[in-house]
């Protein structure tokens, strides 16, 4: 339709011969397919919106392909924990890209990180001192375990 309708208003003949020297308008095929109408696909099948009432977003990009593998909270802004958590926030940021966010509920952190699709969320608590342990939480399953300190790094690795 394209190139007949051109050929009308220019008034060239944009026909070519077969070979049987019948005269055809090709058919052209232009297809625009740059990368962005595929991040934008992904983005609409990875993003899940919850009904209001529940109240959570989540951004369900591939744990593997995350850029913002975990988000490391201190459960409280005291008795040590933020110093800890900044401390394991230092380690892993030299393998990870990763974050640190104190302010909120834990709950609430749960929720921004789900949102902005931060797979793990690694939360120092109570034992975190004197265990040596934090809490590491997935946020597909909402699962969570309880890792030691000196094993987190590798536990992380294991997972990407």
């Amino acid at each position: 339709y394209d190139l007949k309708q051109h050929a009308k208003h220019s008034k060239k003949e944009l026909g070519v011969s077969d070979e049987t020297h019948k005269k055809e308008v090709p058919h052209v095929l232009e297809i625009a397919f740059g990368t962005d109408r595929m991040t934008f696909v992904l983005l609409d099948l990875l993003f899940n919106p919850q009904e209001v009432k529940e109240g959570k977003t989540t951004f369900h990009i591939p744990h593997h392909i995350a850029p913002i593998k975990a988000a490391i909270y201190p459960l409280v802004k005291k008795d040590g924990m933020p110093e800890i958590a900044r401390e394991i926030y230092d380690d892993l940021s030299k393998d990870f890209v990763c974050v640190y966010d104190q302010a909120g509920s834990i709950g609430r952190r749960y929720l921004r990180a789900a949102e902005q699709g931060i797979p793990y969320c690694i939360t120092i608590d109570g034992d975190s001192k004197s265990e040596k342990t934090v809490t590491l939480r997935d946020r597909d399953t909402e699962k969570q375990e309880v890792i030691k300190i000196d094993e987190l790094k590798e536990t992380l690795r294991k997972k990407f």
